[in-house]
């Protein structure tokens, strides 16, 4: 062994050494658990999204759950993301222990910035995304503060990276997923009639369900892919597009090799994508039960496999575009200079880190509360005060936050010199470095501790529940089946499969058709197919919505927008909102006498008549028009349970949109009582003794 090499493996060795003392082990398993303890709300909302799992469980029933029953396919990656945001942190560790570091005051702003956006996307916002990407600033703002811009150069990548560990809103993803969906299903239909051609099957399509036509022990067939093909979006689209990012920054590459690999993720999805349509397309010619299940999950699984060889195929070609004429060299910092020591743990400049910090927090929640209480919502908050009063108060706590603020940096400012914390040249300067240092962890301490005791406090004041429990229904949905007045039922839908049950998100669902005996025959409106989807306890509110689920499968979409629906007022009390359903003679609560709804209209081919869907959710006991008036008003923070079930009234044989609204308000002024004898009886719900011995409710499917 060379001395070069000895030289070499003792550099690494001290670099590892002193990358972190135990004192620093100390700060930072300390920091990031208050960090994950203010944000454990969104941290834990993502983790039941990626299982599809219900929220409110115990652990026994969540490990169940982990091993027994199937992830998300579009986001169970998020699991992996920290591992590989931790990846990132490991590769560069030579170049973090050597790399100066200063405490950067700017940062403090990126942080409460970041906690402030998360506090709104609880309430009034009430949106996943939007507490994620919160999540993400407060961090970079933290990790800046504590460590400077030097530092950063190596950290941004690793944090920025968690941004594939947030569900995107369900708005821009099916934006985007639908449009993808459209090429990729048109690719498959394309790649499936060029195999066609050698393995001798044809292929139809309508839309982006695709038929499969081949002949099967001599006989003619005909097999439609699963409906769960055309409403799933772009299968795994975020685990490829984050596979594919990861990949473009292992190994050293120059930026625009990074933004090729980076623009190329979507396509490679597509393609990817594509190759999974045809595989099990060429499956169900075999056995369709190869298409169905866990080998269907299994298959899609699978297809990281091609599309982490393409990537890094593309790395492969863009790596033998450059030529280069002498070794890369790889900055290093400071690495003739040893590293600048850690932080001395002494008592003065952490207890006034920590008085600090806590006073900038305290301002900036009380800010957050004032805000509310003059300008949004009087009754948010313990307290009410008149508005010009909270106006006062609000721009005082601004101002005085703002002087705290500047006198703090500028505490920090004087504790490291700029010109002398990054040389490490005297002894001074690592005085400096560790007393400013040590307060700047007492600062990010002192926020995170009264971030997270403020926020228990307003939550236990205001009754608040961030995890809803799931609650059973009433009756089960089954029940309906059967004649209600002039509606006499008359088909029921097949059950849905194992993999349709996984885009519907529940087991609790029913496909029934009416008919009005008392309607002439050849008039439009005598019949009516009742759709109902019931979910509890579910981390997200549900896109299974008709416009969505129709337009997949190939329909034509003509018209979306919003109406009334208005019940006929026989056999019921308007003022006390009740009715009496032959389900529950005693009387049940109906959320209103009209209440809003959507309708849709769509045509299954250009030459076909126009159709109608009119539809709303019932979220406890309030009717709501859309998937997102029930995220946005549907819960009050207060509710210990919550409850959403969508009711859907497809009117095959009526195009005039008010005759499809006289329809089904008709349809729903005799079945309104019967659903909502169904629903839980929020009243009871609402009882403390409420379900204190029971457990959640299972599929409600008739056996």
């Amino acid at each position: 062994m060379t001395s070069a090499t000895i030289t070499r493996l003792s550099d690494s060795a001290r670099t590892r050494r002193t990358l972190v003392t135990r004192a620093g082990w100390v700060w930072i398993v300390t920091l990031t658990v208050l960090f994950l303890w203010f944000h454990w709300s969104f941290i834990n909302r993502m983790v039941h999204i990626a299982l599809a799992c219900e929220m409110g469980k115990d652990f026994s029933d969540f490990l169940y759950h982990v091993w027994a029953k199937p992830w998300s396919p579009d986001w169970s990656h998020a699991l992996v993301v920290p591992l590989i945001s931790l990846y990132f942190v490991g590769r560069s560790r030579q170049q973090l222990a050597t790399t100066p570091r200063r405490v950067c005051p700017a940062g403090l702003v990126l942080v409460f910035v970041g906690m402030l956006g998360f506090a709104f996307g609880i309430y009034p916002v009430r949106n996943d995304m939007v507490q994620g990407m919160a999540m993400i600033v407060a961090l970079f703002g933290l990790i800046l503060f504590l460590l400077g811009p030097a530092m950063m150069r190596f950290l941004w990548l690793p944090i920025v990276y968690l941004a594939f560990f947030i569900k995107v809103s369900d708005r821009i993803w099916d934006a985007v997923a639908e449009k993808l969906q459209d090429i990729a299903a048109t690719a498959s239909t394309f790649v499936l009639q060029l195999l066609g051609l050698v393995i001798n099957f044809d292929i139809d399509s309508n839309g982006n369900q695709i038929w499969m036509l081949f002949v099967q022990d001599g006989i003619p067939v005909r097999k439609p892919m699963q409906i769960a093909e055309a409403c799933s979006g772009l299968r795994m689209l975020m685990a490829f597009v984050a596979l594919g990012v990861a990949m473009a920054f292992i190994g050293r590459r120059t930026w625009w090799q990074r933004g090729i690999m980076m623009i190329m993720t979507v396509p490679i999805a597509l393609t990817v994508n594509v190759g999974r349509v045809v595989t099990l397309g060429l499956l169900l010619m075999v056995d369709e039960k190869m298409t169905k299940g866990d080998f269907h999950t299994f298959v899609g699984m699978l297809m990281l496999i091609p599309a982490a060889g393409l990537f890094l195929l593309l790395g492969w070609v863009l790596d033998k575009l450059v030529i280069h004429d002498g070794p890369v060299n790889v900055a290093r910092p400071a690495a003739l200079s040893p590293p600048p020591t850690q932080p001395r743990a002494t008592a003065g400049p952490i207890v006034t880190g920590l008085f600090s910090g806590a006073l900038m927090t305290s301002l900036v929640g009380l800010v957050y509360c004032l805000f509310f209480v003059a300008f949004y919502d009087k009754q948010v908050f313990w307290f009410v005060i008149p508005t010009s009063v909270a106006i006062g108060m609000l721009v005082v706590a601004v101002l005085m936050l703002i002087i705290v603020a500047l006198l703090t940096g500028r505490v920090l400012t004087r504790a490291v010199p700029p010109q002398e914390s990054e040389s490490g040249d005297s002894d001074r300067s690592q005085t400096h470095v560790s007393l400013g240092g040590t307060m700047a962890l007492g600062i990010s301490v002192g926020i995170l501790v009264t971030a997270v005791v403020g926020f228990e406090a307003i939550a236990n004041t205001n009754n608040v529940v961030m995890f809803k429990a799931a609650v059973p229904l009433r009756l089960k949905l089954y029940e309906l089946r059967r004649d209600f007045g002039n509606w006499q039922f008359f088909h029921e839908d097949r059950n849905l499969s194992a993999e349709e049950l996984q885009y519907l998100k529940t087991n609790d669902y029913i496909g029934y058709r009416y008919r009005d005996r008392t309607w002439p025959a050849n008039e439009p409106g005598g019949q009516v197919r009742l759709h109902m989807a019931y979910y509890t306890g579910r981390p997200d509110t549900v896109p299974h919505v008709a416009e969505r689920c129709i337009t997949a499968g190939g329909g034509l979409r003509e018209f979306v927008g919003r109406v009334e629906l208005k019940l006929a007022a026989n056999n019921y009390q308007p003022h006390a909102k009740r009715a009496i359903a032959a389900l529950n003679t005693e009387g049940v609560y109906i959320p209103g006498m009209q209440f809003p709804a959507t309708i849709f209209q769509y045509r299954m081919t250009a030459n076909e008549p126009i159709s109608s869907v009119v539809y709303f959710f019932v979220a406890n006991n309030q009717a709501f028009a859309t998937p997102d008036a029930v995220r946005l008003r549907g819960f009050s923070l207060a509710d210990r349970y919550s409850y959403y079930c969508k009711v859907e009234i497809n009117m095959a044989d009526i195009s005039d949109k008010q005759v499809a609204v006289e329809c089904a308000s008709r349809f729903i002024s005799r079945m309104m009582p019967e659903i909502m004898a169904c629903l839980p009886d929020w009243q009871q719900v609402n009882d403390p003794s409420f379900l204190s011995d029971q457990d959640s409710a299972g599929p409600q499917r008739k056996p």
